[in-house]
C-alpha cells in the first residue's frame, strides 16, 4: 500500500528521513569503532554490519516487485519508503534493548555472539514486517504506515510473549547461549514473514486491515507455541549444558522459517 503524488511535502519528508538515517548510522559507526578498540576481531561482528544493507536491498526488491504502481514506477514514492526503511533498519538494533538484548553492552562490549546473531535476525525480521505493509494498492501514505505499524507491533508482541514464557532473551544476553541466539533470530525472521504477509494487500478500510491481520496472522500463534516448546526443551539449566549450535540452534531456526514459508504458500497471494 502507498500513496500518490506528494509534491513538496514528500521531498521535504525524504530529506528529513535521509538526514535522520544518516545521523543515526554515523552514531552507530562511531560507537562500533570505539568498542572495536577493545581487541575483538571486527570480522566477528560482520553479520551486524551486513544486516542493514542486505535488509534495505531486500526492501527495494519487494517494493519494485509488489508495491503499488506509483512505487514500482520509481520516483519520490519509492525514495520515500526506501528512506523510511533505511531509518527503520538502523533503529532496530537500538530498540532491541527494550527486550533484553542490548547492542552496545551485549553484542559489542561483551562480544556476545548469541546477541550478534539475535540482533541480525531482528533487523531482517523487522524489515520483512515493514516491507509487508508496503505491498498492495492504497490512496494515502498513512494507510501504508498504519499497516506497517500493525506488523511491527505484532512482531514486538510476539518477542515479548516468547520471552515471558521462556526467558529466551536472558539465555542470549546473560547465559550467552549461541544456540538460543540462533533460535531467537530464526523466530524473529519467521515472525516478520508471517506478520508482514498478514498486512499485505490492497487497502479497503481500517477495520478490514485489522480483520485481515487476524485472519492471516494467526499462524504466528502456532509459531509462538512451537518456539516456546523448543525453548523449554533446549534452554540450558544448571543440570543441562547448552545445546549444540547445529541441532539446538540452526536447525530449529530453519524449522521456524520453514513454518513461515509454508504459511505464505498456504495463504497464497494477497488481494
Amino acid at each position: 500500500m502507498n500513496g500518490k503524488g506528494m509534491g513538496d511535502d514528500a521531498i521535504f519528508s525524504i530529506i528529513i528521513l535521509f538526514v535522520i538515517s544518516g545521523v543515526i548510522l554515523y552514531a552507530h559507526i562511531r560507537r562500533w569503532q570505539k568498542v572495536a578498540r577493545l581487541g575483538y576481531p571486527p570480522w566477528q561482528r560482520l553479520p551486524l554490519y551486513l544486516a542493514p544493507p542486505i535488509s534495505v536491498g531486500l526492501l527495494y526488491v519487494i517494493l519494485v516487485s509488489f508495491a503499488a504502481g506509483e512505487v514500482r514506477a520509481g520516483g519520490e514514492d519509492l525514495v520515500l519508503f526506501m528512506a523510511a526503511g533505511a531509518l527503520w533498519s538502523v533503529c532496530i538494533p537500538g530498540l532491541c534493548g527494550c527486550f533484553g538484548v542490548d547492542l552496545r553492552a551485549d553484542a559489542l562490549e561483551n562480544h556476545n555472539g548469541a546477541a550478534i546473531i539475535t540482533l541480525t535476525g531482528a533487523i531482517i525480521g523487522g524489515m520483512l514486517a515493514y516491507a509487508g505493509g508496503n505491498i498492495g494498492e492504497g490512496n494515502a501514505d498513512w494507510m501504508t504506515f498504519f499497516s506497517i505499524g500493525i506488523a511491527i507491533v505484532g512482531l514486538a508482541t510476539a518477542w515479548s510473549l516468547l520471552d515471558c514464557i521462556s526467558q529466551v532473551s536472558r539465555s542470549v544476553s546473560v547465559e550467552r547461549d549461541l544456540a538460543a541466539g540462533w533460535r531467537l533470530a530464526g523466530f524473529l525472521v519467521a515472525s516478520g514473514l508471517i506478520l508482514g504477509r498478514a498486512v499485505a494487500g490492497n487497502w479497503e478500510s481500517t477495520t478490514g486491515t485489522l480483520i485481515d491481520f487476524a485472519k492471516f496472522g494467526w499462524p504466528e500463534l502456532v509459531l509462538l507455541a512451537v518456539a516456546a516448546a523448543a525453548e523449554r526443551f533446549w534452554r540450558p539449566t544448571v543440570a543441562k549444558k547448552p545445546s549444540p549450535v547445529g541441532t539446538g540452534g540452526i536447525l530449529p531456526a530453519a524449522f521456524y522459517i520453514f513454518i513461515a514459508v509454508v504459511t505464505l504458500l498456504w495463504e497464497g497471494k494477497w488481494k
